[in-house]
């Protein structure tokens, strides 16, 4: 990664979940549930490689970095299981609220599969350009963008009180907040893009999932017939869910590598 500023980027991230998280997740470890133990340590294990390897190609450690790097085809796959096993447990409160139209449960579903589906073409493409060093490490140090809202609306509330506004809905509150902290990813995302506009691209894709993320929040309904399909969703197996995440991180993966492999055999101008 030839970013300088990759390290203390990726440190900022560590510390604002480990501060976001501390009161609700890790002084209480011994009260919560198993899908919240496994969301937490696959998010910090992959924050922990995307830290690894920034420290590993800044510090000429090749080796290192590629060893990370093949560690990323077993902790994505339990990265997106992990969000599914959240998604599990929002779905089965929505169903048991399913005629509450203030309910938030929808517009959580529908962020976590916005997120699921960034995390995806994030991870992707950025196997895909794991030969040009721009385009593979943005693509990789954009994916902490994506669900930058939950640790940092935990971690500012601790310190701000958010301004309560006069005849809004829950769903609009809940909206407020990712609106407001996705703003604050974009304008991060669009800094890293002026920095250098020929590799911008994964910020723009990056930008582009935050935006839909902060709609769906307001309008889970922009998803055509989301809350049916969630209704539905809590009634499938969790073996099927959860075997379902995992394969489908394992075959951005495969997607992914075999592009890249492709491109390198087609003298692809972007590898070169």
């Amino acid at each position: 990664m030839p970013f300088k500023w990759s390290v203390p980027y990726v440190l900022f991230f560590i510390g604002v979940t480990l501060l976001g998280f501390w009161q609700s997740y890790f002084s209480a470890l011994a009260r919560v549930p198993l899908a919240f133990h496994v969301h937490a340590l696959t998010a910090l294990l992959w924050l922990a490689l995307l830290l690894l390897q920034s420290w590993s190609i800044h510090h000429g450690r090749k080796d290192l970095h590629k060893a990370v790097g093949k560690a990323s085809f077993v902790i994505f796959p339990l990265l997106i299981l992990g969000l599914v096993m959240i998604m599990n447990r929002v779905a089965g409160f929505f169903l048991e609220n399913v005629n509450d139209p203030a309910s938030v449960d929808p517009s959580i579903g529908a962020i976590t599969v916005v997120a699921i589906a960034a995390y995806l073409v994030l991870y992707a493409m950025a196997l895909r350009h794991r030969r040009n060093a721009r385009l593979h490490g943005g693509y990789m140090l954009a994916m902490p963008l994506i669900l930058f809202e939950s640790p940092a609306a935990r971690a500012t509330s601790q310190f701000l009180d958010w301004p309560q506004f006069a005849n809004r809905t829950p769903i609009q509150e809940f909206g407020d907040f990712i609106a407001v902290l996705d703003a604050f990813a974009i304008v991060m995302a669009i800094i890293l893009y002026l920095t250098d506009r020929k590799h911008g691209a994964p910020w723009l894709i990056a930008s582009a999932f935050l935006i839909v993320q902060s709609l769906v929040a307001y309008y889970p309904d922009l998803i055509p017939g989301f809350r049916m399909f969630f209704a539905a969703y809590a009634q499938w197996p969790p073996s099927a869910t959860l075997s379902g995440a995992f394969a489908i991180g394992a075959l951005a993966a495969w997607i992914g590598w075999r592009a890249g492999a492709a491109s390198r055999a087609t003298g692809s101008p972007a590898e070169i």
